[in-house]
């Protein structure tokens, strides 16, 4: 232990407490819930402004109405999409254009993207690598067959991380 902080040796600094914490926030930094729900109910995106478009494919909306970036058009533009894509799948799909893998591969339209290497690069943004790579522990993985299955040899090489990826 260290004595000056009876922390174990090695172990990350502590996270600094907030000068905020347990009392009220200033005015300056609550939300105006009024003006919020006003927002999300009245303004609409421009879908000239990319951060203002529907987007999918994430875990949740990251946005917000008073940017425009979140409000009830982007609601009702996914409940569209999801009724439309419900009524193709009780149709049996019948209607659906089909193009060969091939066809799409060499669109113009069609531009590829490494999402792996995105994913796995953006990583030490949202944790501390040094860290675990530091850390005399060995970690199990199981991506249970899932998307993830080919990231977890690409983190770990990337990282030099000692990963026991066990499925």
């Amino acid at each position: 232990m260290n004595p000056a902080t009876s922390d174990p040796p090695g172990a990350p600094a502590a996270m600094p407490v907030s000068p905020l914490a347990g009392r009220l926030a200033p005015y300056a930094l609550r939300i105006d819930v009024p003006r919020l729900v006003t927002a999300y109910y009245t303004d609409m995106p421009d879908p000239a402004v990319p951060a203002q478009r529907v987007t999918f494919g994430t875990l949740g909306h990251r946005g917000s109405a008073l940017t425009r970036s979140f409000n009830e058009w982007h609601v009702l533009a996914i409940r569209w999409i999801e009724a439309a894509a419900n009524d193709l799948l009780e149709a049996r799909l019948a209607g659906v254009s089909r193009v060969s893998l091939s066809t799409a591969s060499n669109a113009a339209t069609t531009h590829r993207y490494d999402f792996l290497a995105a994913y796995v690069d953006d990583l030490a943004s949202v944790i501390d690598m040094d860290i675990l790579r530091g850390a005399p522990i060995r970690l199990g993985v199981d991506p249970f067959g899932g998307a993830g299955v080919h990231y977890w040899g690409a983190i770990a090489e990337r990282y030099q991380l000692n990963l026991a990826i066990v499925s």
